[in-house]
């Protein structure tokens, strides 16, 4: 707006909406580093070839007549392991709602609906949900191994 104000630009010329398009894209392309960025933390910390150290912590507590598992793996459980990842995830790409959209004649009031398309993004978001199914498998498969003591 200091620009438009400043060198007194009609806002419907084809320049100027060229102009703002550009900068448009400058803003989602921060928005788009940031969020693979953090997607990228995430499935680096969560590749077993790394061997990394723990990103989180679920335990099994006997909790008579059960084995139950804090935070809760079972599907679609509000608040349990796959919702929390999933919440941080929602959580960085929420970042691009927050700063209300230069062109706003695309169509968009935020950045956050481009962010969400983006395939490389979703790529990335589905590797680590692929893999938090694959660590809720693995907790499984050692809970069952204690049903022989039931």
């Amino acid at each position: 707006n200091e620009n438009k104000q400043y060198l007194e630009v009609d806002t419907n010329n084809d320049y100027w909406k060229a102009y703002v398009e550009y900068v448009d894209e400058i803003v989602t392309d921060g928005f788009y580093a940031i969020v693979q960025c953090d997607l990228d933390f995430f499935k680096e910390e969560t590749n077993t070839k790394n061997n990394p150290d723990p990103l989180f912590q679920i335990t099994l507590e006997v909790q008579p007549p059960d084995m139950v598992f804090t935070p809760s793996i079972e599907p679609n459980a509000p608040d349990g392991f796959a919702d929390f990842v999933d919440n941080l995830i929602n959580n960085s790409y929420k970042q691009a709602s927050l700063i209300t959209r230069l062109a706003a004649h695309l169509g968009h009031t935020d950045y956050q609906p481009d962010i969400q398309g983006m395939e490389q993004l979703l790529e990335s978001r589905h590797e680590i949900q692929d893999r938090v199914q694959h660590v809720i498998n693995k907790a499984n498969e050692y809970q069952r191994s204690f049903d022989r003591y039931a």
